[in-house]
């Protein structure tokens, strides 16, 4: 179990993926697995796929290790470099598809992750800039 950013990929189409953030990778895997069961999975374009190929055609891999204090950022980063197909911008409507991420789970969807291929890390070695660190003010200290 590792914070960090995770990549869905299609095995029939290895140019379309996913990219998500997690807390808790097995937690978060099936719940995008149960939404995509459910048909209601915010990515339109990822939902159409699964409706076609099903779990079968899905793998996840770890991209990047990081702590739960930055996983926004280099989720965004991600994204905006790599711009992956099913969490991208749809070139006919303009609009930015929905991201979702749900930290607390109450209680473990009726999935089997066996359907979807858990590959090992394959964890990016790129240089990405660390969130700047703000100094707090000093406070003085009275004399008696």
């Amino acid at each position: 179990m590792k914070t960090g950013i995770y990549i869905l990929k299609s095995k029939v189409l290895p140019d379309r993926s996913f990219i998500f953030r997690a807390v808790d990778e097995k937690l978060t895997v099936i719940m995008h697995l149960a939404l995509l069961k459910d048909g209601a999975h915010p990515s339109e374009r990822l939902q159409a796929h699964y409706n076609k190929y099903g779990a079968d055609d899905l793998s996840v891999s770890l991209l990047f290790v990081c702590n739960k204090f930055e996983l926004k950022q280099k989720e965004e980063h991600f994204i905006e470099r790599f711009k992956p197909y099913f969490n991208g911008t749809d070139p006919v409507k303009g609009k930015k598809l929905i991201k979702v991420l749900v930290e607390d789970v109450e209680k473990e969807p009726d999935v089997v992750i066996e359907n979807a291929i858990i590959e090992p890390p394959e964890v990016e070695k790129a240089i990405i800039p660390e969130p700047k660190k703000t100094r707090k003010p000093r406070v003085k200290k009275k004399t008696k």
